[in-house]
């Protein structure tokens, strides 16, 4: 520039001082601009890879639809670039407390990858122990000691889940979630015990994956990138067959499940069939004893008349029988009263007739089998079975009354005697004995015997 130039700017410059220092700061301050954001991202970057390391985040994260066996964590350690491989397993759930109720996601507390990093308390060592982010914390008021329930939709124990109630032993935080803007369902960290094994066949929802890279390299960088999808190119690769296989076994045991459920359905099918026979056959069973006893209540209802009318005849019977022994009863006591009258006009002394208790007038016991009314009693002592013959009857009396001792041949003199003043003075003792005699021979309850010993004879 020549000397006159350099002057002249001089005096420009002079001349607008306001407008060339405007142009001098806005030019420092769109420099300092530029410098700070440049110098900002790099130690933003920097910062953020620096947390990374420091809680091991993964470089590649896995998700499989099939679930991962132990042979397929096996198989990913080994792809050459891998440096560790850890399973996760999580479910959803929905994290009640009081009445409250927050969509959250459960995981697995990792050991070596993707670190979970506690606040306040620590992490779960117990199964039925748990931690939360602070997010959760503040928006339920959550706070160490408390317990909340882990459910699903339906409110029984979250899916894959061994137990519903949990208490917290922690606040923590996790790499997925180093940026609180970021939106998501918030952790809630268990142990991996927690989950039930053996309703996963001991598969795992995710794997994450750490690679063979640099210490301190910037995760995101164009290297970083490299290196990460090298890997994950290789992994790809092991994907396909692995997929394949997993998805034999999943076939394979699910074929065996609908064999061995159609095994049971076939089994309960012919159960069905077996107790559907048996229910026919118990019908039936039924129905018949159903007639049976219809049959057996007409047959009683019958049984019931016939006693009914059976007992009716033996009361009808009883009070006849009554009425027979009484008439006899009193056919005796007219024959009792024609032997005394005679008796009385033979002995006509008080003393003599004061020897002689006569006896009373008899009822029926119709309830003794044994009951007869084929025995005429004079007294209480002595009595004549009526199958004789009245004027032995009255002989015998007679003689008794004198004393003697009597034998009956035809022509007795004692028998001559007294036999026809008996007739003449008392027709009526013969015609009652008649009648007597006639009433005993009808009567089938009173049938007589005829002694077999020799009538004529007595001694008395």
């Amino acid at each position: 520039m020549k000397k006159t130039q350099f002057i002249d700017c001089i005096r420009n410059i002079a001349k607008q001082k306001v407008s060339f220092l405007s142009i001098i700061l806005i030019a420092v301050m769109g420099v300092t601009a530029y410098l700070g954001i440049g110098y900002t991202a790099t130690a933003l970057r920097k910062n953020g890879s620096d947390i990374y390391d420091s809680l091991n985040f993964r470089d590649i994260e896995m998700v499989s639809t099939l679930l991962f066996t132990e042979k397929d964590i096996q198989d990913i350690s080994k792809v050459k670039g891998v440096k560790d491989v850890e399973p996760i397993r999580y479910t959803d759930a929905k994290l009640r407390f009081a009445d409250k109720l927050e969509s959250v996601n459960v995981i697995s507390v990792s050991k070596r990858i993707n670190l979970s990093v506690p606040v306040k308390g620590r992490l779960p060592k117990g199964n039925n122990e748990c931690a939360i982010e602070q997010k959760t914390a503040d928006e339920l008021g959550l706070k160490v000691g408390d317990n909340i329930s882990l459910l699903d939709v339906k409110g029984n124990t979250a899916e894959y889940l061994k137990n519903s109630e949990y208490v917290i032993t922690g606040i923590a935080k996790h790499a997925d979630h180093t940026n609180i803007l970021v939106p998501g369902l918030a952790y809630v960290f268990v142990n991996m015990d927690a989950f039930d094994s053996e309703a996963l066949d001991g598969a795992y929802m995710k794997a994450e994956v750490v690679i063979d890279k640099p210490d301190k390299i910037n995760r995101f960088s164009k290297e970083y990138d490299n290196l990460v999808d090298k890997v994950m190119k290789r992994i790809e690769k092991l994907s396909v067959t692995n997929t394949k296989r997993r998805l034999n076994e999943v076939k394979s045991a699910a074929g065996e499940e609908i064999t061995n459920g159609e095994k049971t359905l076939d089994e309960a099918l012919k159960q069905l069939e077996e107790a559907r026979r048996l229910l026919d056959d118990k019908a039936k069973e039924l129905k018949v004893g159903e007639e049976k006893a219809i049959y057996g209540e007409r047959q009683l209802l019958a049984a019931k008349e016939e006693l009914d009318s059976a007992k009716a005849k033996l009361d009808s019977g009883r009070q006849d029988l009554v009425n027979g022994f009484a008439e006899i009863e009193d056919a005796k006591a007219k024959i009792r009263n024609a032997v005394k009258k005679t008796y009385e006009q033979i002995f006509t002394s008080e003393e003599d007739r004061k020897l002689i208790n006569w006896a009373g007038v008899k009822t029926a016991d119709t309830d003794n089998a044994a009951e007869t009314a084929k025995y005429l009693y004079i007294t209480d002592t002595i009595r004549f079975d009526l199958s004789r013959r009245i004027d032995d009857i009255i002989a015998l009396f007679v003689a008794f009354f004198l004393g003697k001792s009597i034998f009956f041949p035809s022509q007795s003199g004692l028998y001559a005697k007294y036999i026809p003043y008996f007739q003449k003075e008392f027709p009526e003792v013969f015609s009652n004995y008649n009648s007597l005699l006639k009433s005993l021979g009808n009567d089938e309850k009173f049938r007589f015997y005829r002694e077999e010993a020799e009538i004529g004879r007595a001694h008395v």
